[in-house]
């Protein structure tokens, strides 16, 4: 190598590591495959179902624990959340490409919370809201999309006269092979404003992409 090919070299060089330097992140490209499941998985889901496995129970306080329990939480007045249109949405955020860090996604998911008086019985009209479930993920060189959550988790911003059940045996699954679609499930508690009671169960709630707008761009 000449000198003039060494200097234009090292120049190169230095020039790249000065940008680097300058908090301009230097992101190394991905493989194809993690590209395409970075593509697909990123974007704005809104939650088309949910199942209960339960009892049926009156969430939405107008006398009937109707047989849709999607019905049940998307009618009623839940505490804390004003809903436009029966919509609960949630953005599962682009990937940094090139990046081992794993992205967070909350996904809203409803489970009891309500205040009891002295003598037991509850007096707000509020029953349940929605926690948003903290899942992390990253994707593998061969597309692999790696999902990392607690299988169990609890909201803290509750007051201490407030009674809330918590979720547990928390399952994250994403529909690589059909739509892409997430499956979030876990086990709760639901208070029936027929019986008064508690009602424990299994939900599942499905997010279904709507729009890629989030996509990373390169």
């Amino acid at each position: 190598m000449s000198v003039r090919d060494f200097l234009r070299t090292l120049s190169i060089s230095a020039a790249v590591f000065a940008v680097a330097g300058c908090g301009v992140k230097y992101e190394k490209l991905m493989t194809d495959e993690a590209l395409a499941t970075a593509d697909r998985v990123c974007g704005v889901y809104r939650l088309v179902d949910i199942t209960w496995d339960g009892e049926r129970v009156d969430l939405n306080n107008d006398g009937v624990a109707s047989e849709s329990f999607l019905e049940e939480c998307l009618s009623g007045d839940y505490l804390g959340y004003v809903m436009k249109d029966g919509v609960v949405e949630c953005t599962v955020g682009a990937i940094e490409y090139g990046s081992q860090s794993p992205v967070r996604v909350f996904f809203p998911f409803f489970y009891g919370d309500y205040s009891v008086s002295k003598i037991g019985t509850p007096f707000d009209t509020h029953r349940y809201t929605l926690l948003g479930l903290s899942v992390r993920y990253t994707i593998d060189s061969d597309g692999t999309l790696q999902l990392d959550y607690d299988s169990y988790q609890r909201s803290s911003s509750h007051s201490p006269e407030s009674e809330f059940c918590d979720v547990f045996d928390i399952s994250v699954i994403w529909d690589r092979d059909g739509n892409g679609d997430f499956i979030v499930s876990g086990r709760t508690k639901f208070l029936d404003n027929l019986t008064g009671n508690e009602v424990e169960g299994c939900e599942t709630i499905r997010y279904h992409c709507i729009s890629t707008k989030e996509k990373k761009k390169r």
